[in-house]
């Protein structure tokens, strides 16, 4: 630490676009920006200098796991997700309520607690 943003074209995925890229690139910028201030390292401290091995190796992951998690925001088509909304939102289920009712004297508690 700290670690060095992502440059524009270091570690760009062959098959994505440049404007997706661009769009990831600065949404993996704003995890390294919040790698760093976890870190302590104040945002001028950061400098303009090559990455070392391990560095390339921390942006690498993040790439690769904000890509990952773009492609399983783009899966996602009418029918999949519905099951995730609670049963007061009235939108009509595919597999129908998931959860029953919920009723405060069904729920177990510790004596402490009552």
């Amino acid at each position: 630490f700290p670690l060095p943003l992502l440059a524009s074209k270091m570690q760009r995925p062959p098959d994505m676009q440049l404007w997706r890229w661009k769009i990831l690139c600065v949404f993996v910028n704003i995890i390294i920006t919040a790698l760093n201030r976890l870190y302590g390292t104040k945002p001028a401290e950061v400098c303009d200098v090559p990455p070392t091995l391990m560095q390339l190796d921390v942006h690498r992951r993040c790439v690769d796991r904000s890509k990952d998690f773009l492609d399983r925001l783009e899966k996602p088509s009418n029918g999949d997700w519905e099951y995730l909304l609670p049963d007061w939102v009235g939108i009509p289920k595919p597999a129908g309520p998931q959860y029953g009712d919920l009723v405060a004297a069904r729920v177990d508690l510790p004596p402490r607690a009552a």
